[in-house]
């Protein structure tokens, strides 16, 4: 079985979509939503109208590559990942 490595952050997401996971070579990416805002993840034009919609206390399991952003319903968002590498 080949090794893996894990990587993990915290950012805050409000209104304005920001990049919260950089793109880079991995196998997966987990998105917690810890605020009481929905959150709405997807590529660099994700909207509160077109992204996956990730309500408060959830999390989403992303199989990609490429960088995540993120945008909220609310300021000041607390969001968390876990990357496999």
């Amino acid at each position: 079985m080949e090794a893996t490595t894990l990587r993990h952050d915290t950012k805050t997401v409000g209104i304005a979509a920001v990049e919260i996971v950089p793109g880079r070579s991995r196998r997966s990416v987990i998105v917690q939503n810890l605020s009481t805002n929905d959150v709405y993840v997807g590529g660099s034009g994700v909207t509160t109208a077109n992204g996956i919609k990730i309500i408060p206390g959830a999390s989403a399991t992303i199989y990609t590559s490429a960088s995540v952003y993120a945008i909220a319903s609310g300021a000041g968002s607390d969001v968390r990942y876990l990357e496999e590498a």
